[in-house]
């Protein structure tokens, strides 16, 4: 019955801001500065999304479906690959308990948190420890992007990047070993 009434609710926001796409404005989002720091044999990376979670989001989020926001992270030397992995953050409603359960893949961690503003902060923050060799120059980049959501009584499939206007947000820094080492 919760289900069903959840649909209802995420398809009727989701339907109201394709019909007014053109003068939906969606969520800017975008990544902070990268920040590193080098501990024994370890590479600590940490960035944080802003503005990706307004306007529609706590609806959807409301909605009891599990929202996931999925983010890739690579490490480059000169243009090849030596380190990739994706993860993602998850967020799923439990009206009955007024709670919300939110699981970060890369820390391994589950909450149950009460209010939207904790959720926001918590699926936001990336924090991820790389124990692999790094070489003395090479570059992080991180994207994160928003998959499509069916709704158990629905067929339709709404893509949620719509609320990030489709464009996933990304940011990368050069890291230069000998100055980053504590």
């Amino acid at each position: 019955m919760f289900q069903s009434l959840a649909d209802k609710v995420v398809t009727g926001v989701i339907s109201l801001s394709m019909l007014l796409f053109s003068s939906y404005e969606g969520n800017k989002a975008k990544f902070s500065d990268i920040d590193t720091a080098f501990l024994q044999n370890s590479l600590v990376i940490r960035t944080q999304l802003f503005e990706a979670f307004e306007n529609d989001f706590d609806d959807i989020m409301k909605s009891g479906a599990e929202i996931d926001v999925f983010f890739s992270l690579s490490l480059w030397e000169k243009r090849q690959v030596i380190h990739e992995v994706q993860f993602r953050h998850s967020v799923s409603f439990q009206p009955m308990k007024q709670v919300y359960q939110v699981v970060l893949e890369e820390r391994d961690k589950k909450y149950l948190l009460t209010s939207y503003e904790q959720v926001i902060n918590e699926i936001s923050r990336v924090e991820y420890l790389y124990d692999g060799e790094t070489p003395e120059k090479f570059q992080i980049k991180i994207t994160a992007y928003l998959d499509k959501m069916k709704l158990d009584n629905n067929p339709n499939e709404y893509d949620l990047m719509m609320l990030w206007n489709f464009k996933k947000p990304h940011t990368k820094k050069t890291i230069i070993k000998s100055e980053n080492e504590i």
